[in-house]
């Protein structure tokens, strides 16, 4: 089945499109910036922990 055909019938079966989904809120960015850098700083924990030199630090 070919991509037009594909969407024509997502359309027609009335599912989301990317017009239907909700737009995503400065208070949307800032949880996934946070989210973000936590998970930075386990990563770099982790790395730490086993020896590792943090990632371009030279």
């Amino acid at each position: 089945m070919g991509l037009l055909k594909r969407l024509t019938k997502r359309r027609d079966r009335g599912t989301d499109t990317v017009v239907d989904t909700p737009v995503e809120t400065i208070a949307d960015q800032l949880r996934d910036e946070a989210l973000f850098a936590q998970a930075r700083e386990r990563y770099l924990a982790r790395l730490v922990a086993e020896g590792i030199p943090e990632p371009g630090a030279g």
